[in-house]
């Protein structure tokens, strides 16, 4: 498998939960049984891009790095959060900067969507690369999906294989970082387990790639779970803040790969 980068900095952890503190993550709301994986709600894709964090490398100021990161609902947010500021997007960007990680982000929400299954927006995961992925790009992100969860394993391996190729030709030795599919508590159901195995044999062989594994973590297990919304499927505003705080760590360490140019 591709290697797992080490976690940033001390330094940086220490300002990365400053950050925290100043941004006021909590956790809220109800939460939600397990069941048979269900499509996230099908909408328009929300596409953004946050303003630069800062000049590179000015009087010794860290030089903001280029992110492109595709996901479903839970990165475009929903009807019961994650919208605007609330985003994990916008809050990770907040936590990075605190911590010496200025990052400039092209977002891609496609709700829905996954590797095959495609949402409201007739694309897939693997379509969206070319629409935010550039030869500029430093660091790829792709989270997702649970709603892949109703798909062939081996269709979903194909697909992720074809966007890490996609990647590779836009964004020659960019850093990647695979976030497998969520669930809304920690009992996973079978067939997104195996969803979760089809992309890992895909993506492990990859030298400049990270995996990262919610449903392994248990990212809405326990108390967490309490962070799904109302629908029974979404994060809130504080279930995107806790994305934030699982995430903004691992993009850290893949910009402190890019600055040892490894």
């Amino acid at each position: 498998m591709g290697r797992h980068r080490r976690q940033p900095r001390r330094g940086a952890i220490a300002l990365i939960f400053v950050a925290l503190i100043v941004v006021g993550l909590a956790g809220g709301c109800s939460g939600a049984p397990s069941g048979s994986t269900v499509p996230l709600a099908s909408s328009a894709a929300v596409a953004t891009r946050a303003p630069d964090s800062g000049s590179p490398a000015v009087h010794g100021a860290p030089a903001t790095v280029k992110v492109a990161i595709i996901g479903d609902s839970y990165t475009s947010g929903s009807t019961v959060g994650g919208n605007g500021a609330a985003n994990w997007t916008a809050v990770a960007r907040q936590l990075l900067a605190a911590g010496g990680y200025p990052v400039d982000l092209e977002v891609l929400g496609l709700s829905g969507s996954g590797y095959v299954r495609v949402g409201g927006t007739g694309l897939t995961f693997t379509d969206g690369v070319p629409q935010v992925v550039t030869d500029l790009t430093q660091l790829v992100v792709i989270f997702g999906s649970l709603n892949d969860g109703s798909s062939v394993p081996g269709a979903v391996s194909a697909s992720a294989a074809r966007a890490l190729q996609g990647i590779d030709l836009a964004a020659p030795g960019a850093q990647i970082v695979i976030i497998g599919p969520q669930w809304i508590d920690g009992d996973p159901p079978a067939n997104l387990l195996a969803i979760r195995d089809a992309v890992v044999s895909t993506v492990s062989t990859h030298a400049r790639l990270t995996f990262v594994d919610p449903l392994a973590d248990g990212w809405f297990g326990g108390e967490s779970a309490a962070l799904i919304g109302s629908d029974g499927l979404h994060p809130t505003d504080e279930g995107h803040r806790h994305l934030a705080e699982l995430i903004a760590p691992r993009i850290a360490a893949a910009i402190d790969a890019i600055r040892d140019g490894s």
